[in-house]
């Protein structure tokens, strides 16, 4: 509905149909005076122990909402320079998480003023947590194809790693030892020895990592964080 015939309140047969809707719906005027609220409305309020027994008539609808986006879609509707509004926005309860969708339209008079406007609270909380639970799936399933991944290569990484590496870990050991060769080349072959073993290391912290867990490396760039990959798997065990 976006006419009504008063300006003060609704008549009889609109109030009949205003009260038949499931949304629950506050008429306010142009300084955002409530003057009508459907009886969808009144249930709402008494299930939530709303202290105000005519459940906010005659009350500002902007004093709870001064300041915010939905005052001011409110009054750009009321001032005509939108045709409509809608804002989704959470009331959660002590027990249950909600969502509402306030859809806001203008009064119009017979003589086509805009007199004040229909506020529309419709709730929204079963479609909500359905999305809530599809983007969580979603993610859910993004990280199973990640982890997927991150093994995947790992693994082959490490194969082709291990092989080559295996024989630098092997031969500088060996020759490490010999004392036909300058300090300094010992000294040389020492410190690729000990570089080779903490290659090796990381490839056993890629082999153990299970879950994809990103660190920023240059600019935008992120790479996987295989020390805390490692770290979780470690402690999932």
């Amino acid at each position: 509905m976006t006419t009504l015939q008063h300006t003060r309140t609704a008549s009889h047969s609109d109030e009949t149909v205003l009260d038949a809707l499931y949304e629950h719906i506050a008429i306010i005027n142009l300084s955002g005076k409530i003057i009508f609220v459907n009886q969808a409305w009144k249930n709402f309020a008494q299930a939530n122990a709303y202290p105000d027994p005519n459940y906010g008539l005659n009350e500002n609808y902007f004093n709870t909402i001064k300041g915010t986006e939905i005052e001011a879609g409110i009054r750009s509707v009321l001032n005509g320079n939108l045709s409509h509004y809608s804002y989704e926005y959470p009331c959660h309860s002590p027990t249950e998480e909600r969502w509402f969708w306030l859809y806001v339209t203008p009064l119009i008079n017979h003589t086509t003023q805009i007199i004040g406007a229909i506020t529309s609270h419709i709730n929204m909380t079963q479609r909500k947590l359905a999305e809530l639970q599809v983007e969580a799936l979603q993610k859910q399933l993004l990280q199973t194809e990640r982890n997927k991944v991150l093994i995947e290569t790992a693994g082959a990484v490490a194969h082709e790693i291990n092989q080559p590496l295996t024989a630098i870990l092997g031969l500088s050991e060996l020759l490490s030892k010999r004392t036909d060769l300058p300090t300094d080349i010992i000294d040389d072959l020492q410190l690729i020895f000990e570089s080779s073993q903490r290659v090796h290391t990381i490839i056993q912290k890629m082999l153990k990592a299970e879950t994809y867990i990103a660190k920023s490396y240059v600019g935008e760039t992120n790479i996987v964080d295989f020390d805390a990959s490692h770290e979780k798997h470690s402690k999932d065990e």
